[in-house]
């Protein structure tokens, strides 16, 4: 869980200012979905554009294509809605929509901690939530400590198998599956790494 979502946002919206700054960009361009992703990215844009003077934030209300379509009028940046449970192993079979983004500043944070800090952000909305994020979260830590998504064998021939519910390994082996379908597809585009001080994960 995030430990200060104050912080947390304070630290990404500098990450944002920063790599703005860097390579002289003067908008940030957002598709704005209604998802709590979405929210989260609009605001740390406009928070970052008061670190950073002359940057502003350009909302794009249909897609990533044409989001680039006014990056490039805008001399600006595509930050993507991505965010570590829905893009780290379970990622989309095509990038032709959110995987176009220039860069990901979600990509670090689980589904759960985006909940987390959207309710302190904006507590009186209401969101849609994708019923099997917890699943593909408890994959995901699974691999960081067992490396059972990411392995070549499947994974009823980790040692760790048998230590599983059913409901859990059924949901192993569907990711498994889909991370190696779209290998190929990983996110390799700018995101910043969140510190521990600002995120404790608990073990499986």
């Amino acid at each position: 869980m995030i430990t200060n979502e104050i912080v947390l946002v304070q630290y990404l919206s500098k990450w944002l200012a920063d790599y703005a700054s860097k390579y002289g960009r003067q908008t940030f361009v957002v598709v704005d979905n209604g998802s709590r992703q979405s929210d989260l990215v609009k605001f740390i844009c406009s928070e970052a554009t008061k670190i950073t003077g002359g940057l502003k934030v350009q909302i794009c209300d249909t897609n990533h294509i044409d989001a680039h379509l006014i990056s490039n009028d805008t001399f600006g940046i595509v930050v993507g809605l991505v965010d570590r449970t829905f893009g780290l192993y379970y990622r989309k079979y095509s990038k032709l929509d959110e995987g176009l983004a220039d860069i990901f500043p979600l990509f670090a944070l689980e589904y759960s901690e985006i909940i987390q800090v959207t309710d302190k952000l904006f507590p009186d909305r209401e969101y849609n939530d994708p019923l099997d994020h917890m699943m593909i979260e408890f994959c995901n830590k699974a691999n960081a400590l067992y490396g059972i998504i990411t392995d070549e064998q499947t994974p009823n021939k980790n040692g760790r198998w048998p230590y599983f519910l059913t409901e859990q390994k059924k949901w192993l082996g569907f990711v498994h599956q889909r991370e190696k379908a779209t290998r190929h597809k990983a996110i390799t585009k700018p995101y910043p790494e969140i510190p521990e001080m600002l995120c404790g994960r608990s073990e499986l």
